[in-house]
Parts: structure tokens; sequence; C-alpha cells
């Protein structure tokens, strides 16, 4: 287990009380254990839901949203390899496709996660 991934998912849950929950629920789920990867899949999720909810015109959601995607580039492009490998199988790799429902997400993303996003997808 990666020390540096469980102190990056226990400083967002700490930076976004609201995640708090899913954190519990995650832990709970996984026999007390805490797996970044798979919890930043449940982030991602989270994600979307809030997404969904600002769509329908709820303020608190999309403040929050903003504020998500906002700390995960700010961290990807300040973070070690750990924490941007961390972000992006976690959270970016869990992203809808294009076409399908919510990828609009994709272009809410700052620019580091986009290209980091690119990257993932780049056929060698």
């Amino acid at each position: 287990m990666n020390e540096s991934h469980i102190q990056f998912t226990r400083s967002t849950v700490q930076n976004f009380p609201g995640l708090k929950p899913l954190l519990d629920e995650h832990i709970k789920d996984n026999f007390g254990e805490l797996l970044p990867t798979l919890f930043f899949g449940d982030l991602t999720r989270y994600i979307m839901a809030l997404l969904e909810r600002a769509q329908w015109g709820e303020l608190m959601p999309r403040r929050e949203l903003k504020d998500l995607l906002q700390y995960l580039e700010d961290s990807y492009a300040s973070g070690d390899k750990n924490v941007q490998d961390l972000v992006a199988l976690g959270f970016l790799e869990n992203l809808p496709n294009p076409g399908e429902d919510g990828a609009s997400i994709r272009n809410m993303l700052g620019p580091k996660l986009q290209t980091a996003l690119r990257d993932l997808y780049k056929v060698e």
C-alpha cells in the first residue's frame, strides 16, 4: 500500500468534509481498509452526482463541484508522481467517455487534467 496515496486521500477528505461519509462507507465496505484508487473511483461517482445536481440548477453542488475539480487540478499540477498516478488512475480513468451521459465533465477539467486525460488514452 502506498503511504503517499493514503495521505493524499485523507487530505482530500479533510479539505472537503462532505466526503467524510463517502470515506466512512468505503472503509466499511472494504473491511476497515482504505484503498485509495478505489476510493477515487467513488469520488468520481460523487463528482458526477454533483454535476447532475448542478445541471438541475442547485447552487451548492455547483460550488462544491468547481472547488473539487480545482483541488484535483492543483494537486495534480503540484503533486509528485504518486499523487498524479492516483488522480489519473482513480479519477480520470473513471470519467464517462465522450458521448456518454456526463461526458461534459471532461470540458470542466483544468489544463493539466485535460492533458493527463488525453495521455491516458494515447495509443503508442
